[in-house]
């Protein structure tokens, strides 16, 4: 909240959005009341946002949400192509053995709900466990989830600016400079 703030009064709209982010992962009553932190001298101090950037995080809290589903998760309700018999290298081409990774993507799926229906979810740091993924899909099912996660995970960083209502990165580091 506090680099917020900052950037605002400094006029670097470019540390917006990521510090908005970290806004939203925060629990809504701290976004709506604000956070007593404790200074140096053993005072405390309240830190806290103007109605706009309330409104912006709140909004962009269910945004968030929607990207990890979307952006890093989507990868759990794709049917990845069968892979026709490759005797060398049988997870080359496709899913060697769909029935069981369909199962698989769906217990995750499962796994995972609470996870992206909770007040701290954000797609920036958000984990997978690969290796536990690995024991209930084929290694096929593993790669392309990987890929399309890490595809995900590039693509919420990019749109993360659009998440608080700011305009694109390219246009918040303009008017940084321009300071």
């Amino acid at each position: 909240m506090e680099v917020v703030n900052l950037a605002k009064e400094c006029r670097l709209p470019m540390l917006l959005p990521i510090s908005m982010y970290y806004c939203a992962v925060m629990r809504l009553e701290h976004i709506l009341d604000g956070v007593v932190v404790a200074n140096d001298d053993g005072s405390s101090r309240k830190i806290d946002l103007d109605w706009p950037e309330k409104r912006s995080i709140i909004l962009g809290k269910r945004a968030l949400n929607y990207r990890a589903r979307t952006n890093l998760f989507g990868f759990l309700l794709t049917t990845a192509p069968p892979a026709p018999t490759h005797p060398n290298n049988p997870a080359a081409s496709g899913c060697s053995i769909p029935q069981r990774c369909e199962t698989g993507k769906l217990k995750w799926l499962r796994q995972m709900e609470p996870l992206l229906s909770g007040d701290k979810c954000g797609p920036l740091h958000m984990q997978f466990d690969w290796t536990r993924y690995s024991v209930d899909v084929c290694q096929y099912c593993v790669m392309d989830g990987k890929n399309k996660y890490r595809e995900g995970l590039k693509k919420s960083w990019e749109e993360l600016p659009s998440v608080f209502e700011l305009e694109p990165w390219d246009t918040l580091k303009t008017e940084s400079l321009d300071q």
